[in-house]
């Protein structure tokens, strides 16, 4: 298995996401997903490739939605692929799933948002001592442990209790005060961030320290290489005055006082950065048993940490699917459902795509026997692009019904987009007031995908585009272009959905192929305008394939009657 070429093209960005590929015979490796689409298989050209006889080659992609959600979808493989043993061929993924394809197994390893840290991190950082004194050992090196019923029942407690505390910090708290309890007998215990370059130096807490009443008010010094050998070897370790094991690297703790055990723990780590459970204790206390009962206790909370995320994927994929079904209830009323304006053959096509964007069709009759044909692009997906488009729609109703002329109309709706959309969204529209009776069309494209106008036996011709920037950026006068609507001359409007929609191989449709196969259905001169929307849909399904389509697709044809 390797990261192909088009993965790691992307380097200059760092990767929040990391694959861990688990080989038949156990060997891993981790690559960072740079890409939002991602195939694997064991195609060379695959961006994973997979040494497993029965992976197809290209046998699955993984992408990310427009909610940073990552999904596993099977590409018709011939042994298919399993997400805790059940075959699928579309599904969400957490971290706790892993993936199968055949004996291989894949899973995602998320960070979490850079700005979570300082949130968890105080300001607070710990001294470290700099003087070399005891030896550091780590528990594969130790003895087996025995460890007592007693010992596990307090254990089983913490689990019970984590499960019950939804805040990571407070769940950092209560491990470690077990650590400082009567239980474990320590001193002081804390959860620290190293970063892995400069462990030795770079210990801050994450949230409050616990100790024991006879520590409280003294400030540990802890050692700097027992800091250095958690960040080294990943594993937990300890080190103690007693030289009772045998060592492989000097540890500095703190000479004054009374002699002492140190042990650390690691919670979670990445490429840049570990969490660490640091204990101080009693030298009576620096055994394999007490390390490993550390140990269990860190991994009681890795179990309590996975559940609490599980549940909160759980809930904000619920969330998600719930704001979806909402956003698509909003944007299928706002599609006219028998569209007609006397004199003119009209036709809508729309497809949504699963995350509902905001792409908007209209047609509606406009005083003087004209019609108003409408097509707009709301950015961003989900409730709030459905939101915005319901907007435009009640705005061009609004504005058409008092009798506005098409500039009026772009006119009071990028008013109205200025005051209430938020700085970072726009809208792109394209809208054509078209006269059937003098065969006359006014459009005013705003930051649009421009219009084609074909006729029989020449080129298609395409419009005004770039001239006049998208509603709801600023104030502007936006540019009118006039043309004529013969009665074989089709009026082709549509948004970016269509000239995005990517084929097999990945490769963008794109305005001129979209243009050429207009010219070739339009060619069909006995076609109503709703058969060839239907066979522009049908090429345009052909086109992309079985997978969902990633953005709405919108377009509108008219034509003389």
């Amino acid at each position: 298995m390797c990261p192909a070429d088009s993965n790691a093209a992307a380097g200059g960005q760092a990767a929040d996401t990391i694959l861990e590929i688990t080989q038949p015979d156990g060997a891993t490796s981790r690559v960072p997903l740079l890409l939002p689409r991602v195939i694997i298989g064991r195609s060379p050209e695959a961006h994973v490739r997979l040494a497993c006889e029965k992976a197809s080659r290209q046998h699955a992609e993984l992408f990310r939605d427009p909610f940073g959600r990552w999904w596993i979808r099977d590409l018709g493989s011939r042994n298919g692929t399993r997400v805790g043993g059940a075959a699928v061929r579309e599904r969400v993924l957490s971290e706790q799933d892993r993936v199968q394809i055949g004996a291989c197994v894949l899973a995602l390893h998320v960070a979490p948002p850079a700005e979570t840290h300082p949130h968890e991190e105080t300001t607070q950082a710990v001294p470290v001592s700099q003087a070399d004194s005891s030896a550091v050992t780590s528990l594969t090196q130790m003895k087996a442990p025995s460890v007592s019923a007693a010992h596990l029942k307090t254990l089983l407690a913490l689990g019970q209790e984590l499960m019950a505390i939804e805040d990571r910090r407070q769940r950092l708290g209560a491990l470690c005060g077990l650590m400082v309890g009567p239980e474990f007998g320590g001193w002081w215990a804390a959860v620290l961030r190293l970063r892995r370059a400069a462990a030795e130096s770079s210990a801050r807490l994450i949230g409050d320290a616990a100790a024991c009443t006879a520590w409280q008010g003294r400030q540990p010094h802890l050692s700097r290489n027992l800091l250095r050998a958690v960040a080294q070897r990943n594993e937990p370790v300890m080190a103690t005055h007693s030289a009772a094991d045998p060592a492989d690297v000097r540890l500095s703790v703190v000479s004054e006082g009374p002699p002492i055990s140190a042990l650390a723990c690691p919670l979670q780590a990445d490429a840049q950065s570990m969490d660490v459970l640091y204990a101080v204790l009693p030298t009576a206390f620096g055994t394999s048993e007490w390390l490993a009962l550390a140990s269990l206790a860190v991994e009681e909370l890795r179990q309590a940490d996975r559940a609490w995320t599980a549940r909160q994927d759980a809930s904000r994929h619920a969330a998600i699917e719930q704001e979806l079904l909402r956003a698509r209830q909003i944007q299928m009323r706002l599609i006219p459902r028998d569209p007609r304006v006397p004199g003119l053959d009209v036709a809508v096509g729309f497809e949504p795509c699963r995350w509902v964007g905001g792409d908007y069709v209209d047609v509606l009759p406009m005083p003087g026997g004209k019609g108003l044909l409408t097509v707009a692009d709301a950015c961003g997906k989900g409730l709030q692009a459905a939101l915005v488009a319901a907007s435009v729609h009640s705005m061009v109703h609004a504005a058409a019904r008092a009798g506005a002329d098409l500039p009026a109309v772009m006119l009071a709706l990028n008013d109205h987009l200025l005051e209430y959309l938020p700085e970072e969204s726009f809208v792109t529209m394209i809208a054509a007031s078209v006269d059937p009776a003098a065969g006359q069309f006014q459009i005013v494209n705003a930051g649009h995908p421009p219009a084609l106008v074909l006729e029989p036996g020449a080129p298609g011709r395409w419009l005004q585009a770039g001239v006049n920037p998208p509603l709801g950026i600023a104030p502007a006068t936006l540019a009118v272009q006039d043309g004529r609507l013969d009665e074989r001359t089709l009026l082709v409007l549509f948004t970016d959905g269509l000239t995005d929609l990517t084929d097999g191989d990945g490769r963008r449709l794109g305005l001129q192929r979209l243009g050429g196969i207009l010219e070739e259905l339009a060619s069909h001169e006995r076609r109503s305008a709703a058969d060839l929307a239907r066979a522009v849909n049908t090429r345009l399904d052909e086109i992309h394939g079985s997978a969902p389509p990633d953005d709405d697709r919108a377009f509108l044809l008219a034509r003389r009657a």
